[in-house]
């Protein structure tokens, strides 16, 4: 279901910026997002949904500052949107303190106090749970997912999307088309790489990307239980079923996307399967006759 550009050579950007326009005919453009747009879903079932208008109010504030073009609201998220720890390649700006605008931290060791899969909505409610203040991301797909939520908002169509380069080395991305001119612009944090292919992902995948980063939370979770031994002193039942979890979720995201974050995360959860066999060992030696 994902599609692909393919460039002849690898494409590098003239300037350090999140932000690039990829050389690609408009045509080619249209053609590629009414592709993608014939395997969307509605919004209340798709990755980019809502939850407890949490999603619905962020817009409220945001959406006046983003501007009316594609490269204003682009702008607009690189400033607001951009992790606070997250350094860029040009100077930023103190930020505006808007309210109800959180603070963006990236943290890949943050465990979301969430078991849901990471929609749009659901990472900005269960995160002002956590703090009113603060939202934290453990990996870029969650930030574009949110992005994209918000760009489609205000009417732009956008699409989760990897940069694969001719060495085979690959990054997430967004790409965005205007649904007026049908110009593409490509955007990653902190800065834009070099490319020769683009992949975009329909909604049903993106909804697959999501369940992969469940389940990448469910193994942050198992990691730090092993790495504390609490697992040694929590019910057996519970612990393996935190195992069996992550492997349903990895199966579901598997069958849904073909994605280098659900080979990372099934190279993580065999790395803890050591802990799964000392506790499923555990009762064995409990229950041994006299």
């Amino acid at each position: 279901m994902a599609h692909a550009l393919t460039f002849n050579k690898s494409v590098r950007p003239r300037r350090q910026s999140p932000v690039f326009h990829p050389p690609v005919e408009r045509a080619v453009v249209r053609r590629v997002f009414e592709k993608l747009s014939a395997k969307s879903l509605p919004p209340s079932e798709g990755p980019f949904r809502d939850k407890d208008a949490k999603l619905a109010r962020l817009l409220e504030e945001l959406g006046p500052l983003f501007g009316k073009s594609m490269n204003d609201a682009l702008a607009g998220a690189v400033f607001f949107l951009t992790p606070q720890n997250m350094e860029l390649p040009f100077p930023k700006p103190e930020p505006v303190i808007e309210r109800g605008v959180p603070d963006i931290v990236y943290n890949v060791e943050h465990i979301h106090a969430t078991d849901q899969p990471l929609s749009a909505g659901e990472l900005v409610a269960h995160s002002n749970i956590e703090s009113r203040n603060e939202l934290a991301v453990a990996r870029g797909e969650e930030l574009y997912v949110l992005i994209a939520a918000l760009l489609q908002g205000i009417g732009l169509r956008a699409n989760i999307a990897l940069l694969r380069e001719s060495s085979g080395e690959m990054s997430s991305a967004l790409c965005i088309a205007d649904p007026e001119t049908f110009s593409l612009v490509s955007f990653a944090l902190p800065v834009h790489p070099s490319f020769r292919q683009i992949i975009l992902y329909s909604d049903v995948e993106v909804l697959g990307l999501i369940q992969a980063l469940k389940a990448f939370n469910h193994v942050k979770k198992i990691r730090e239980v092993g790495r504390t031994g609490a697992y040694r002193s929590l019910p057996r039942e519970a612990v393996l079923a935190e195992f069996d979890e992550t492997d349903a979720t990895l199966s579901t995201a598997g069958q849904a996307i073909d994605h280098p974050l659900v080979d990372s995360v099934r190279g993580i959860r065999e790395d803890l399967d050591v802990i799964r066999r000392e506790v499923s060992a555990s009762r064995q030696i409990k229950h041994l006759p006299n």
